[in-house]
């Protein structure tokens, strides 16, 4: 029997497929190298294929097509605001049912709600929060400021049954114990904007606060009265954090030891620091000196009429404690250290040097009394540190832009009972 009658009698099966080449090859060694080629081939190919279709990515699907009962064709377009949603029913790379099929048993009714849900879970995901209402702050400036800002915002908040955004990373809740029953950590979608004016108390704003919406508030804030209802709760959330108070105590140790200058003998200015550390108040009197010079001698500052408060308003304040009393131990903390060492430094005067903001708010808080110069940094030094506070009394010039902002100074900033001089 020849080749022909080989080839017209080949088999159609798969199985005999096999075997008819499997003969083949065994007589003729050609046909067997072009049978395995073969093979290479198609194996490639199938490769391929399925490659391409596992490629796919179902995310860019814009829309689907079914028959409904009635085999009437429908198409659902699936479009989102930020892009092309991802359909989770076409998650495999080859559908499993073909689209040209009616679907049963109220396919089409599930496979449209399941589209809609999707949509609306990616439309409303971003604009979600946990608790209304909610209060947040829009914090301006450094960390006198920023006191001021959450000191007010909390005694409103409070007032109002409202809740407070304020992220956990925020330096406040690095350096004090914020009250936590009042902060919520997931912000609105949305905040409407709400005004106060620059630098006192406006008794208007609560009325222009709704306790059924979130608002963001904007403002300084720089007055007691806002949170006057509250000041025990403030004074207790305005503690310093354990690390800080440590830092701080083990800093005023070094520089005390480290003056030479001072006048009491080694043992007592010991004693003196280890007591004051311990918060006993009986061995020597810490007078806190806070000196702001730095950015109040920038032209701008002086065009707007503040001013910095002047070496004699340090030395009648120095000598005003001296009088009362003989122990007493001047502090200085200042953002002109050069000439805070230049003018004010002496044997009962330390100025601290390379102190981070937050550590020395805390030295100067946590002496007996204090001497604060302009400004909100110098307030808060006073109003923690709970004894006497002398303050500079002229700092802006009359008929300024900055005399108009604090034209209630003495009753809405300077807080009641402290002395002021010039």
């Amino acid at each position: 029997m020849n080749s022909a009658d080989y080839r017209a009698r080949a088999p159609t099966t798969g199985r005999m497929r096999i075997l008819y080449a499997g003969r083949q090859a065994r007589r003729n060694p050609a046909y067997a190298v072009g049978v395995f080629i073969l093979l290479v081939f198609a194996l490639m190919e199938n490769q391929l294929h399925s490659e391409y279709y596992s490629d796919v990515d179902t995310s860019e699907v814009r829309a689907l097509g079914v028959r409904d009962f009635r085999d009437q064709h429908l198409k659902l377009k699936v479009i989102h605001e930020d892009g092309d949603v991802k359909i989770a029913s076409l998650g495999k790379s080859r559908p499993s049912r073909s689209i040209d099929k009616p679907l049963r048993n109220g396919g089409h009714k599930k496979l449209s709600d399941r589209l809609h849900n999707t949509i609306r879970k990616h439309r409303y995901r971003k604009n979600s929060w946990q608790e209304k209402p909610i209060l947040t702050i829009r914090f301006d400036g450094r960390l006198g400021n920023q006191m001021f800002e959450y000191a007010a915002v909390y005694a409103i908040a409070r007032k109002k049954k409202m809740k407070i955004f304020l992220t956990r990373n925020h330096q406040l809740n690095k350096i004090f114990h914020i009250d936590e029953s009042v902060i919520v950590r997931k912000p609105c979608g949305g905040f409407s904007n709400v005004n106060t004016p620059c630098c006192g108390y406006d008794a208007e704003v609560l009325d222009r606060i709704h306790n059924n919406t979130c608002q963001r508030v904007f403002g300084y804030f720089q007055s007691w009265r806002y949170f006057d209802s509250v000041i025990a709760n403030i004074r207790r959330q305005f503690t310093f954090r354990r690390n800080i108070v440590q830092t701080a105590d083990a800093k005023l140790w070094s520089v005390v030891n480290k003056h030479k200058k001072y006048p009491f003998k080694t043992a007592t200015r010991g004693r003196c620091v280890h007591a004051h550390a311990q918060s006993k108040r009986n061995a020597c009197t810490f007078i806190a000196i806070h000196v702001r010079r730095g950015d109040l001698m920038l032209p701008i500052r002086v065009k707007q009429g503040r001013r910095a408060a002047p070496k004699q308003f340090y030395l009648r304040a120095m000598d005003y404690f001296r009088r009362l009393y003989h122990d007493a131990l001047f502090i200085i903390g200042s953002d002109s250290q050069q000439w805070a060492e230049e003018n004010l430094a002496g044997p009962d005067a330390i100025v601290l040097k390379d102190m981070l903001p937050e550590v020395d708010m805390c030295i100067l808080s946590r002496c007996n009394h204090t001497v604060m110069s302009v400004g909100t940094f110098g307030w808060w030094v006073g109003f923690l540190g709970r004894g006497k506070t002398v303050y500079y009394n002229r700092p802006f010039t009359n008929n300024s832009e900055t005399a108009a902002m604090y034209s209630r100074y003495e009753k809405d900033f300077i807080r009641p009972g402290w002395i002021g001089m010039s």
